[in-house]
C-alpha cells in the first residue's frame, strides 16, 4: 500500500521513528532525476513530512527551507524524542558572496572549511549549501540551528545525521569529514574521525556506551 506520493521525480531517502512514540514518524522526500546528459539535483519536492498515526496520513512540517532543496537527512534524539534534527541541502541562491571564515569565538577549533565562491560566477548561482535544523516539538516545527554551512559536498552523496542516544545536544553530520556538535548544532568541529580515510556514510552509536561507535566510510568500516 502506497501511503505517500509526491511526484514521478520524487522518492523517499530517509525515515525515522520516534523512539518514545512509535506512531510518530518523520520522512524525507528527495526530488532528483539522473539522465545520461543531465542531473537534476533537487527541487520543490524535497521536503520533510510528519505522520502522527504510524504513516497513514502525512503533513509537511513547518520551518524548513522553501523553494529548491536537495537531499535531506533526519533523526530523532533517543534521550528526548521531542528533539529532532535535519541536515538540509539548501539549493536556493546565497545572498552573501563573501568567503565564510570561522567566527572569532571559534578560533582554534577545527571548523568545517567552506569553499571560496567562483569569482566568475554570479552570486545568484551559488547555493546556500548544507544547513542543520532543530525541532523541539517532535518534528512539527523547525528552526535553523547554525548559521554556518555543514556537511560534505556533493550533498547527495551523504545526507546523514546521527544523535548521541544519551545526549540530545550532541550530533554528527556525515560527509568528507564527520562534523560534530556538542551544543545542539550551534557550533561544529571536524576532528571526530581525524586520521581516518575520508568519505563517511554510516555511523552507529552504542546506546549503552555512546563512546563506542561504528563508522563506515569509503575505505572500510572502523570501530
Amino acid at each position: 500500500e502506497r501511503v505517500k506520493h509526491v511526484s514521478a521525480d520524487v522518492g523517499f531517502v530517509d525515515v525515522c521513528i520516534d523512539p518514545g512514540k512509535p506512531e510518530r514518524v518523520l520522512a524525507a522526500s528527495y526530488e532528483r532525476r539522473r539522465r545520461a546528459w543531465h542531473f537534476k539535483e533537487g527541487g520543490e519536492g524535497s521536503r520533510v513530512w510528519l505522520s502522527e498515526d504510524g504513516g497513514d496520513t502525512w503533513n509537511e512540517v513547518k520551518g524548513l527551507p522553501d523553494g529548491s532543496v536537495g537531499r535531506i537527512g533526519i533523526a530523532f534524539a533517543a534521550s528526548d524524542s521531542q528533539v529532532a534534527y535535519a541536515i538540509v541541502e539548501n539549493l536556493n541562491p546565497a545572498t552573501n558572496t563573501r568567503r565564510e571564515e570561522p567566527d572569532r569565538t571559534e578560533r582554534g577549533r577545527d571548523v568545517e572549511p567552506t569553499s571560496a565562491p567562483d569569482a566568475a560566477a554570479p552570486a545568484a548561482a551559488r547555493p546556500i549549501g548544507g544547513e542543520v535544523y532543530r525541532s523541539a516539538d517532535g518534528g512539527l516545527t523547525w528552526k535553523k540551528a547554525s548559521t554556518r554551512r555543514v556537511g560534505g559536498e556533493p550533498h547527495y552523496y551523504y545526507g546523514q545525521v546521527r544523535v548521541d542516544p544519551r545526549n540530545a545536544d550532541r550530533l554528527f553530520v556525515l560527509g568528507v569529514n564527520v562534523s560534530a556538535s556538542d551544543d545542539g548544532g550551534k557550533t561544529w568541529r571536524t576532528n571526530f574521525a581525524r586520521g581516518l580515510h575520508v568519505d563517511h556514510h554510516a555511523l552507529l552509536i552504542d546506546p549503552s556506551d555512546p563512546a563506542r561507535t561504528l563508522l563506515g566510510n569509503r575505505d572500510d568500516t572502523l570501530a
